[in-house]
C-alpha cells in the first residue's frame, strides 16, 4: 500500500487543511491506493511513508532515509501544492502505473 504523511507542528489544523487537498488531487488521478494521513512533526521521523509532505519551515528538520520529502512555500496554495505533487518523484512513478 502507497503512504504519503502530511505533518505541521501540532498535526491537527494545517496537516488536515492539507490532507484533504492531497486526497482530492489524488482521486483526480485515480490513485485511490494512496493512504494519506496526517503527523505531528516530531513524530513523522518514526513513522513510515513512501512520501512526506508540509510547510517547508517544518519538514526541513526531519530526519528520514529513504522517503521523499515535499517542503511547500505555502500551503494554503492549491495549484502549488497540486504542482508539487505532480512534480514529486513518488507521485510520478504511481501515475504511471496507473
Amino acid at each position: 500500500m502507497k503512504k504519503v504523511l502530511v505533518v505541521c507542528s501540532g498535526g491537527l489544523g494545517t496537516s488536515l487543511v492539507l490532507k484533504l487537498q492531497v486526497k482530492q488531487h489524488f482521486h483526480e488521478w485515480e490513485l485511490d491506493d494512496v493512504i494519506v494521513e496526517q503527523s505531528d512533526v516530531s513524530a513523522a521521523s518514526f513513522m513510515k511513508a513512501d512520501l512526506i509532505i508540509g510547510a517547508k519551515q517544518v519538514v526541513q528538520h526531519l530526519q528520514v532515509k529513504e522517503t521523499e520529502i515535499l517542503g511547500l512555500s505555502f500551503i494554503a496554495d492549491r495549484a502549488l501544492v497540486k504542482e508539487s505533487l505532480e512534480n514529486a518523484n513518488t507521485v510520478k512513478r504511481w501515475r504511471e502505473r496507473v
